[in-house]
C-alpha cells in the first residue's frame, strides 16, 4: 500500500505520535508499503490556523497517491488532514493518544482535574476550547476508523462525543520484553523526566521530594528530558521511575520502565491500571504526601526487591511487529 503517516512529531523529539510515527514507518517499509511521513515539527511555534494551513500545503502532495492515511493526534495535523482527506476521498485512520482539551483546559485554569473526571460535569470552556471539541467531534466523524489505546479512554470519549462505535477500535500500545535489571543501583536517582507544565504536577513531585530528602539524603531527583534512546539507558540506572501526572492514557515511560524491571511510581487516575494491577504503586497525584509515601515505600530494601521481583514476573508483550500489524489491518 501507499500510506501517509501525519504526526505532530518524529525522532528525536519525544513522545507517543514521534515513537509510533517512527515503528510505522521502520515496519511497514520492511515489509515492502511505500511510507511517506510528514510531521509538523517544524511548525510547532507557529500560530494556530497559520499551522494547520502551512501543514495542509506540506501534506497535500503526499496525500494525492495515498492509500490510506495514519493519522497521531485528534487536531494539531488531524484537523487540516481531515479535511484533505475528505475532499480526496482518502481512507484515514486516526489514533487518539492524549487529550487535548482536558491539557489545554488543566494548563489553562491550574485546576487538578482527573481525566477520567473531565467530562462528567460542564466546564466553563472559552472560545478556542469550545471550537477544539467542535473540531475534533469533526475529525471523528470522518475518520474511517478511531483507534484508542485502553479501553478506558475508549469509554470516556464514548461518553463525551458523538462517536460511531462500528469506527472505534482499541490497539494497545507496546509492552516491549527487554533485558531487565537484577541489581539494585547504588545511587538512589529518581527519574521523573516529563515536560514542565502543570498537568505533569512537577511542583506536587518536587513539594514531596523535598519531604522525603529530610529522611533520605542521598536520594536526587532527575527531572531532564532526554532522547528515548538516551531516556532507556537513564531508566536502567535509575533506583525508580516516577509518573506524578494528574492522568496519563498509557504512559510509555512506565511500559519503558516495566520492560527494564525498574520499580514504577504512577498516578491512580491512568488507562492501564487494570493491565499493571499490583506490579507498581499506584498514588494520589493530587496529594504531595501521597506521591512521598509511594517513594519512600521503595526506599524499604525488602520493598524494593519485592517490586523489583513484581517487575521481573510482569510477562505481558505486545512487540513491534504486533502493534505495527494491528494498525496495517485497520488500514487494508
Amino acid at each position: 500500500m501507499k500510506i501517509v503517516i501525519a504526526t505532530p512529531l518524529f525522532p528525536p523529539h519525544i513522545g507517543g505520535p514521534a515513537l509510533y510515527a517512527e515503528l510505522f514507518s521502520r515496519t511497514w517499509k520492511a515489509a515492502g508499503h511505500e511510507v511517506t511521513v510528514v510531521s509538523s515539527d517544524s511548525l510547532r511555534n507557529m500560530p494556530s490556523g497559520i499551522r494547520h494551513f502551512l501543514y495542509a500545503c506540506k501534506l497535500l502532495p503526499s496525500i494525492f497517491r495515498a492509500d490510506v492515511v495514519y493519522v497521531l493526534d485528534t487536531f494539531s495535523v488531524a484537523i487540516p488532514t481531515t479535511i484533505l482527506c475528505h475532499i480526496l476521498k482518502k481512507k484515514i485512520i486516526v489514533r487518539v493518544g492524549g487529550d487535548f482539551l482536558w491539557e489545554s483546559y488543566v494548563n489553562r485554569t491550574y485546576e487538578a482535574v482527573f481525566l477520567s473526571e473531565f467530562y462528567t460535569e460542564e466546564r466553563n470552556f472559552t472560545f478556542k476550547e469550545n471550537t477544539i471539541f467542535d473540531l475534533t467531534n469533526f475529525v471523528f466523524a470522518y475518520a474511517d476508523k478511531i483507534v484508542f489505546s485502553t479501553n478506558w479512554q475508549k469509554d470516556i470519549y464514548l461518553d463525551a462525543y458523538t462517536l460511531d462505535t462500528a469506527k472505534v477500535h482499541v490497539v494497545e500500545n507496546l509492552y516491549m520484553q527487554r533485558t531487565k535489571r537484577n541489581i539494585v543501583p547504588k545511587n538512589r536517582v529518581v527519574l521523573s523526566p516529563a515536560r514542565d507544565i502543570f498537568l505533569k504536577n512537577k511542583k506536587g513531585l518536587e513539594e514531596a521530594f523535598k519531604n522525603l530528602k529530610e529522611r533520605f539524603f542521598d536520594a536526587t531527583l532527575d527531572t531532564s528530558t532526554s532522547t528515548h534512546e538516551e531516556l532507556l539507558s537513564r531508566i536502567s540506572e535509575a533506583y525508580c521511575v516516577v509518573v506524578p501526572s494528574f492522568s496519563e492514557v498509557s504512559p510509555n515511560l512506565v511500559l519503558d520502565a516495566i520492560s527494564l524491571g525498574v520499580p514504577v511510581v504512577v498516578t491512580m487516575d491512568c488507562g492501564i491500571k487494570d493491565r499493571l494491577g499490583d506490579s507498581v504503586l499506584w498514588v494520589n497525584p493530587k496529594d504531595p504526601q501521597s506521591i512521598q509515601e509511594g517513594i519512600e515505600t521503595l526506599m524499604d530494601a525488602r520493598t524494593y526487591s519485592e517490586y523489583m521481583t513484581r517487575m521481573s514476573k510482569f510477562a505481558f508483550e505486545r512487540g513491534e511487529e504486533v502493534v505495527a500489524r494491528d494498525f496495517l489491518i485497520l488500514g487494508s
